[in-house]
């Protein structure tokens, strides 16, 4: 078994009919007929949803002689007849924008889904297109906007929003045609030079007569996955089409230069979700190249997982083998903790820096029937649940099998989700170490700071994502953010991007314990305009309270703009 199934996260993204789905357009030939057997069986044509049907062109391609496709063979072959007509059209409108930067000198690499379709598709109807994403030289940037206004575009959003864009603006023309303009290529990194690696590599095709730049596969392949895992609420299934596709062009893929990338970009640890997808869904992995090039990640990310309480959903044999991935290399130390007993695994789990996940299941009747929790989050049952019958859950036997964990299986009606959020006066301890930040050049759209935030309270902050939902509820979550101030303390902005910490997946809570703290880093965006501004620091739970709205007790943070 492979060390990246601990990554595999795909049932936070798709649902079981999405999975058969993309079995089937991925797997072997062996997985694909079996899935698509499943697909077709559970799979409701008219009611598809927006994620697979983007993708029927490319299983109809794939699979459309296919025997399980026979009753809906003439839906597919017409979807996929749509597409051709639709991305033929809408590529003919790209060329003339293409060609009109082209003509004016832009110098532009030209990434994600028509890139990959141009380069690696032989018919246009198999890679939807909604729009066309270009990356450009920040200088560049007020002049590709004049020209793409003179060709009949204009920005999606309210001119608020474009205040704020970190990475991208869209635009849209009449024709509801969208185009990304980039001038970073990700919204993970957004500070200055750090896509010239992406333009040194960068190469040329050639199409329709013009010369047009794209990345290099393992570039492409970086992009394509840290945009599928960007949102959970807007999971999108093509990236992982387009990381098959790539990988089958490409088999002599350099895997040491896409992990060279990420550490420059310090996107290692996101990424394992992108590898734990991969070894999920596309056959024929170099999975043994994989865990020794991030080896070090992933055994980071595995203490993490013991630390926070997520591996009670592992079968025995995944177990096992992340707790062989926590024991220490070197022989004398394996022989050590063997004599004296250590558990390392126990060690790991009394970590002070981590947030903790609790599991349950629900009886018919909606009580919790099984709930799986750190032996530390034990004494707030009280505070998470609807405690009905105090006498049964103390008679409750803890069927753990590991000191630092507990697991009850209760009747109904003992535990019960709380119908809403309890209001509670929470207090933080948080601390920077950035006394003050300058925007010293205009190309400069954010800067991140790193904070630590403690949960000073009596008890736990926590968020709950209910039986039938894959996500953690937006209501009642915890988010780090901060507002803005000039400098003589006028309020210029209040609402500004959170970073949410507490992230349960479905039939979890995410709680941070008294005493316990976590790392987080918070970007800062450029204030409107030049001058001194003051950013105070704040934590909101959403649609209940900020924790610090007069700004007393969090800190503050000088800002320059030059």
């Amino acid at each position: 078994m492979s060390l990246l199934a601990l990554f595999d996260e795909s049932e936070r993204f798709f649902s079981l009919v999405q999975k058969h789905m993309l079995d089937g357009l991925l797997g072997d030939d062996a997985t694909s007929t079996k899935a698509l057997q499943a697909w077709v069986a559970k799979m409701d044509i008219d009611e598809i949803d927006a994620a697979s049907y983007r993708l029927i062109p490319a299983l109809y391609a794939r699979a459309g002689s296919d025997p399980a496709l026979q009753s809906i063979h003439g839906r597919l072959k017409g979807i996929y007849r749509y597409y051709f007509y639709r991305n033929n059209r809408f590529l003919s409108r790209m060329e003339n924008i293409l060609s009109a930067l082209a003509s004016a000198g832009i110098d532009f690499i030209l990434f994600k889904g028509i890139s990959i379709l141009l380069q690696y598709h032989t018919s246009s109807a198999v890679r939807s297109s909604g729009d066309c994403d270009i990356l450009i030289h920040p200088k560049d940037k007020e002049r590709t906007e004049e020209i793409l206004a003179s060709c009949g575009f204009v920005y999606r959003y309210d001119a608020g929003r474009k205040l704020i864009d970190q990475h991208s603006h869209d635009f849209i023309d009449e024709l509801e045609n969208g185009f990304d303009l980039h001038w970073y290529a990700l919204l993970e990194s957004c500070t200055e030079n750090i896509d010239d690696r992406f333009w040194s590599r960068s190469r040329h095709i050639t199409w329709k007569g013009l010369r047009l730049r794209v990345l290099a596969p393992e570039d492409e392949l970086l992009v394509a996955g840290m945009n599928g895992i960007r949102e959970l609420e807007n999971a999108r299934a093509d990236w992982l089409y387009d990381a098959w596709t790539i990988l089958k062009a490409n088999p002599d893929f350099n895997w040491p230069l896409l992990h060279e990338e990420l550490t420059h970009r310090g996107l290692q640890e996101p990424f394992l979700t992108v590898l734990g997808q991969l070894h999920r869904f596309v056959p024929h992995l170099p999975e043994e190249v994989l865990e020794k090039e991030f080896s070090d990640e992933i055994k980071s990310a595995a203490i993490r997982l013991v630390a926070e309480n997520r591996t009670f959903s592992f079968d025995p044999e995944t177990d096992h083998d992340l707790t062989a991935a926590l024991i220490p290399s070197s022989f004398f130390r394996r022989l050590a903790g063997k004599i004296l007993g250590t558990d390392w695994r126990t060690d790991i789990a009394q970590s002070r820096d981590v947030t903790r996940y609790l599991r349950y299941d629900v009886h018919e009747d909606g009580s919790v029937s099984q709930v799986s929790l750190h032996r530390d989050a034990q004494a707030f049952l009280g505070e998470v649940f609807d405690i009905a019958d105090p006498a049964e859950l103390q008679k409750a036997n803890n069927l753990a099998s590991r000191a630092d964990e507990v697991k009850f299986e209760l009747m109904p009606g003992v535990l019960r989700i709380p119908v809403q959020a309890r209001p509670r006066q929470y207090a933080a301890k948080v601390e920077i170490k950035n006394p003050s930040l300058c925007f010293s050049s205009p190309a400069i759209a954010s800067l991140r700071i790193n904070v630590r935030v403690t949960n000073a309270s009596s008890w736990p902050w926590h968020v709950f994502t209910g039986p039938k939902s894959p996500y953690a509820r937006q209501d009642n979550n915890f988010g780090l953010s901060y507002h803005l101030f000039t400098e003589s303390g006028k309020t210029v902005s209040w609402d500004l991007p959170r970073v949410y910490f507490l992230e349960p997946r479905q039939c979890q809570v995410a709680m941070l314990l008294p005493g316990d703290s976590v790392q987080l880093e918070l970007e800062i965006l450029r204030p409107p305009a030049l001058g001194r501004y003051e950013a105070r620091i704040d934590i909101v739970q959403e649609h209940i309270s900020w924790f610090d709205p007069e700004g007393i007790s969090l800190p503050r943070l000088a800002i320059e703009v030059l």
